[in-house]
Formats: C-alpha cells, sequence, structure tokens
C-alpha cells in the first residue's frame, strides 16, 4: 500500500499530502502535528498552503481505502 500511495502522489512529499487531506475537512477543527526536526515543521505547515484534494486525488484515496483498509475498518464507523 504505501509504494502505491508514494507513486500516486507523483513525487509530492507523502506526509505533507496526508497532512492537507486530514485539514481540507470542515470537520476538523484541530491537528497537532508531531515533529522530529525543523524540517518537518515546516514540511508540517507547508500542507495548509496546497490546494485541496482535486476529484482525481479523492478517486485514488477512496480507491485505496477499499483496496487496503475497508474491510479490516469500515464496520467500526
Amino acid at each position: 500500500a504505501a509504494q502505491e500511495i508514494k507513486a500516486s502522489v507523483k513525487g509530492e512529499n507523502v506526509s505533507v499530502k496526508a497532512w492537507r487531506y486530514i485539514i481540507m475537512y470542515t470537520e476538523v477543527s484541530t491537528v497537532i502535528p508531531v515533529a522530529s526536526s525543523p524540517r518537518q515543521i515546516t514540511e508540517n505547515t507547508e500542507a495548509s498552503s496546497l490546494p485541496a484534494f482535486s476529484e482525481e486525488e479523492m478517486t485514488i484515496v477512496r480507491e485505496m481505502y477499499v483496496k487496503y483498509m475497508r474491510k479490516q475498518i469500515h464496520d467500526n464507523w
């Protein structure tokens, strides 16, 4: 799954994209990132300036959810 995710973001930073995905939801009021270096702090803050995921990116997220996660977690919603 990790390799497929990396390939889908086409060279972009996976962790920054993950933060952007989380904060694009209005239901999320607070995010508390953890960073082990000044570089990670900078990367985490960059997420808020990225555009929201496109329809194409959301399709990729949904497909990966179904393929790798749905079976294990979906019934817990």
